[in-house]
């Protein structure tokens, strides 16, 4: 990507309202998602719906407030790469979709090296050791220590 992108002005109340506004809508996607999870075996237990279903109702408690608190905005934001910006979040987006068909790991270490040179890093040693590092990190802390296996 070119550092010699245009600047892109936009009005910061729009965008964050229009954030707030996708955001709520991936939350209340997140909250009739879990409904579909399995209760729990035990009726002590938490069960794997509750954790998803309560961080997604504190999402939508502070995208209402962030929606709310946008009105006192007024500087406009100023996008400088904006086609830097673009292919983050389309890589984000491959990822996503990459992820249950080449599998977790894989996925999450293209991702990482091409969110990197979509940020600007021509390092190959430090994209490629991020990557790697990124992925260990992952299986340790939560395949080993905590035992959650990713698909």
């Amino acid at each position: 990507m070119s550092s010699q992108q245009a600047m892109i002005r936009l009005p910061v109340r729009v965008c964050t309202r229009l954030v707030a506004i996708i955001c709520f809508a991936a939350f209340v996607w997140v909250i009739w998602a879990a409904q579909s999870l399995p209760v729990a075996f035990n009726p002590v237990d938490v069960g794997p719906a509750r954790v998803p279903t309560l961080a997604a109702l504190l999402g939508l408690v502070c995208c209402v407030l962030l929606f709310l608190q946008a009105g006192r905005l007024s500087d406009p934001i100023e996008l400088g790469r904006p086609l830097s910006v673009a292919a983050g979040a389309l890589i984000l987006l491959a990822y996503v979709l990459a992820m249950p068909r080449v599998g977790f790991y894989p996925a999450s270490f293209v991702a990482a090296a091409l969110l990197m040179l979509a940020g600007g890093e021509r390092r190959l040693w430090l994209i490629a050791g991020f990557a790697v590092g990124f992925c260990v990190f992952i299986y340790l802390c939560f395949d080993l220590i905590l035992g959650v296996q990713f698909p």
